[in-house]
């Protein structure tokens, strides 16, 4: 017992001499630790692992629980802004290109087959959150390098842990692997693990105040995160990522402006003191002295064989990574940091704990996994300290210069605008792939289509007539879609050569001519073809409107044929499915959805094309499927929203700013479980019919939750990027939440929702977006009618819409109010009748009544 006392004792003392000599020598001291470590284990054989019994691996978890959450307390939600983007980009490609040379390398050399080769790509496919996060600290990198390395082993722990699990146990079963399942899971064990840490957050910050009333508690935030984690990973989530985003939100929580909390909250948020920070890196120190010197302890290197390949991957790892960084990272980033973040690739934990798997599960050549992998987390550490050292020394200074040369050589000013990124440089002799993926394309277009009041027709629940993009899963003649000819935008693809756009328009044209003709022989239902090889649906609608308003100066009344759509649903086999639908609504032709679907899986399905942004549920909900007659609560001849124009309401402001609606691009959306449902997308972020102007990308998320029989949860966040005023690339964030009561064709129907977030098109003089607030609430109560063979149902509507384009300006908002009533007949068909009346805060009220027909075949 002494001697283990004296041990202990000597190790924190060695630790904080480690540190400093750190700082001096620049040899990073968590090596020497792990040598360390690796001479009283491997090597004398004084310690084993099995010495410390179930007490090490909880240690282990323990370390990584305390390294994340102290690393998220130092994010700025600004700094996460700007990195989100290049911090996904860089991840993902690393990641995939770790686990393919791993792979290959590990099928060539070792005596595996290739599901195995795999599995050890994939268990090395991350880098080390406990071996990153505490080099970073010490490294003076710059907050932005920084954050994108922190994330980036968050995230690629995550990957690595979800789809290695995935694997073994497809391996174990003997029945294969699931991409669609494996990839749904890491989705939903991200998202779902954020929602909980940043709730987690927002109660502890809540509570903060009261807690340091009572005494002794600075250990209490840490039991705290630590119950956060366990409570994520019993639920099957990463606890990880709720530790880190625990951090992240209790940190920038209390940043949040008054004024905006002040809507919603009567309390202030508390954020961590100066003592609590310097007491949390106090307690990351300790955990990582004794971390690495487990890690030593833990490593074997029994095989020659696994210790050769071991070296091998990680020379190679650091030459891909090079690669990637090269191509993918920030060109603010300077040439220095740029080379830190090609060092620092090292695995630890995850990999370590993943490693052990195979062979506690009785796996065939579960030791050669083991030792591999030991192996590389050994020279990848290795390899890091000594990149580190010479980096830091100024050694490849000339390389640098050279290899990293399109990188800033001084980092940039705090006010400085982000610089593009291009993906792909012509000096390093890859115009060809610059071209073909990220060259505008020339092209003439349509013109666009009406202004965009229409929410359009990717429904959120199932529907017969009008699919949706999420799931369920599919079935055969519904939720088709067809591949657009505008896809091949310049955010992924290019247009075919030997199919001009033109000619691609015309024929969507002749095809809605097509339908147009079918239509009268189709009234009652939908007309299916089957030619042997597709089957082809073909639906349509029209919606004739009356509306008139109080405004002076306007077309007091007007008919219109608001909408006149044709859609096609073509089905391929059980993968492939498409869908396009023109549009001849108010005068003007314009393409809506036209999509191709690609259905892996009910939990991972991939489309490409132009679709709904899945961003809100009042504008992802069809238009078949909706009684407020104008989404927006268009009045002519009102302009009082700030940056969008028109009525101020919820779904100008998602609409106007471009955070909603249809746009050209990636989807990937899937059922994970009969309670958990998400969806992604990467657009180009200008708009429906429209080529991509800034080089940059739009991104969207939504997941959405069965809480009940009869209640959904959803959660929303939405990245755009646009043109400041100097015509730098920027993006704007808004984020949100909803809830359902019912679904469509239910007796009751309430759905309702709040949204924050930026204002892009109101600038201020510096050239800031600025902040905006809706909340909005639509409910519905459908009393059938008996004894008639006209009509079905009469269904009363109110909708109340609350906005605020600019929280710093005073009476800047207003209310929108639409009381409705709907006359249901067969199917989807009725006719519905509705008033908006919008009352600014500053000004008279304004109204208009509109009356539409629905007619659906």
């Amino acid at each position: 017992m002494e001697i283990t006392i004296l041990s202990i004792g000597l190790l924190v003392f060695a630790g904080h001499f480690l540190t400093g000599f750190f700082e001096r020598t620049k040899v990073p001291d968590v090596l020497v630790l792990m040598l360390a470590g690796i001479v009283i284990g491997p090597a004398l054989g004084i310690v084993t692992p099995a010495d410390f019994g179930k007490v090490g691996p909880v240690f282990t978890t323990l370390a990584l629980v305390v390294i994340l959450f102290e690393g998220g307390i130092h994010l700025n939600m600004m700094d996460l802004k700007r990195s989100a983007r290049d911090t996904l980009v860089l991840s993902i490609a690393t990641f995939a290109l770790t686990v393919l040379l791993v792979m290959y390398i590990a099928d060539f050399l070792l005596p595996i087959d290739s599901l195995t080769a795999l599995l050890i790509g994939m268990i090395l496919g991350g880098t080390s959150s406990a071996v990153v996060v505490p080099l970073i600290r010490i490294l003076r990198v710059s907050d932005r390098t920084s954050t994108i390395l922190l994330l980036e082993s968050a995230l690629t722990d995550v990957l690595a842990i979800v789809l290695s699990l995935g694997l073994i146990r497809g391996l174990q079963s003997g029945q294969g692997i699931s991409a669609g399942v494996m990839l749904g899971d890491v989705s939903a064990s991200f998202l779902v693990a954020a929602l909980i840490g940043g709730g987690g957050a927002f109660i502890w910050s809540a509570i903060l105040p009261k807690i340091r009333q009572i005494p002794n508690t600075v250990f209490t935030t840490i039991a705290y995160v630590l119950i956060l984690f366990g409570l994520t990973e019993i639920w099957g989530y990463s606890g990880a990522i709720a530790a880190l985003s625990f951090g992240i939100g209790v940190a920038n929580f209390p940043n949040i402006p008054q004024r905006i909390l002040g809507k919603f909250i009567t309390f202030r948020l508390a954020g961590f003191s100066d003592v609590e920070r310097t007491f949390f890196a106090e307690a990351v120190f300790l955990v990582k002295t004794f971390f690495f010197v487990f890690l030593g302890i833990s490593i074997t290197f029994d095989d020659p064989r696994t210790f050769a390949v071991g070296l091998i991957v990680a020379v190679i790892a650091i030459g891909g990574r090079s690669i990637m960084v090269r191509l993918l990272a920030p060109r603010s980033v300077t040439r220095r940091d740029a080379m830190l973040m090609t060092a620092l690739i090292p695995k630890g934990l995850a990999a370590a704990v993943l490693a052990a798997l195979p062979l506690q599960m009785g796996l065939s050549n579960g030791e050669i996994v083991r030792s591999t992998v030991f192996a590389v987390i050994f020279f990848t550490i290795l390899l890091c300290a000594i990149f580190v050292f010479i980096i830091e020394k100024g050694r490849l200074n000339a390389f640098g210069d050279t290899f990293f040369r399109p990188f800033a050589t001084q980092p940039p000013s705090e006010t400085a605008a982000d610089l593009p990124v291009p993906a792909f440089d012509q000096s390093l002799g890859l115009p060809a792939l610059r071209e073909v993926f990220f060259e505008p394309n020339i092209v003439d277009l349509t013109p666009e289509a009406s202004p965009a009041s229409d929410g359009g027709d990717i429904p959120e629940p199932p529907a017969e007539e009008e699919p949706s993009p999420p799931p369920p899963p599919p079935t055969a003649g519904a939720d088709a879609g067809l591949m657009s000819a505008r896809f091949l935008s310049k955010a992924h693809f290019r247009t075919f050569d030997w199919m001009p756009m033109k000619t691609v328009l015309r024929a969507v044209h002749w095809l809605g001519a097509l339908v147009a003709l079918l239509a009268p022989s189709a009234a009652g239902a939908q007309v299916q073809l089957d030619s042997g090889a597709v089957q082809i649906t073909l639906t349509g609608r029209v919606q004739m409107q009356y509306r008139t308003t109080s405004v002076d100066g306007t077309r007091s009344s007007e008919f219109l044929l608001r909408r006149a759509r044709f859609t096609a649903h073509i089905r391929v086999n059980d993968l492939i499915e498409g869908r396009i639908q023109p549009d001849f609504g108010e005068g003007e032709l314009s393409l809506k959805d036209a999509y191709l679907r690609l259905n892996f899986d009910p939990a991972f399905r991939l489309s490409f094309g132009q679709f709904k942004r899945p961003f809100d549920i009042f504008e992802l909900y069809s238009s078949t499927q909706i009684l407020t007659i104008e989404r927006t609560g268009k009045i002519d001849g009102v302009d009082a929203c700030a940056g969008p124009g028109g009525v101020c309401s919820w779904s100008r402001l998602t609409q106007g700013l471009k955070y909603s609606d249809r746009d050209i691009g990636i989807l990937v959306d899937g059922r994970v479980t009969d309670e958990l449902e998400y969806r992604f997308s990467i657009t180009n972020g200008t708009g429906a019919d429209e080529p991509d102007e800034n080089g940059t990308k739009s991104y969207t998320a939504r997941v959405v939750v069965q809480a009940a029989s009869h209640v959904r949860l959803g959660a929303n966040v939405g990245v755009h990027d646009y043109f400041d005023s100097t015509t730098a690339n920027e993006y704007a964030v808004a984020y949100g939440g909803d809830i359902e009561i019912g679904r469509y064709g239910d007796e009751f129907h309430l759905q309702a929702g709040f949204l924050a977030g930026q204002n892009w098109l109101n600038l201020d003089a510096t050239g800031d977006p600025s902040t905006f607030l809706t909340a909005q609430g639509v409910v519905s109560y459908r009393f059938p009618i008996t004894g008639s063979s006209r009509f079905t149902a009469v269904e009363p509507l109110a909708r109340l819409s609350w906005a605020d384009p600019d929280t710093d300006a005073a009476n800047a908002g207003g209310w929108l109010f639409t009381p409705g009533i709907a006359l249901r007949m067969a199917g989807r068909n009725m006719l519905v009748a509705n008033v908006d009346v919008w009352s600014p805060a500053a000004e008279n009220f304004e109204w208009s009544f509109k009356f539409q027909s629905f007619l659906h075949f």
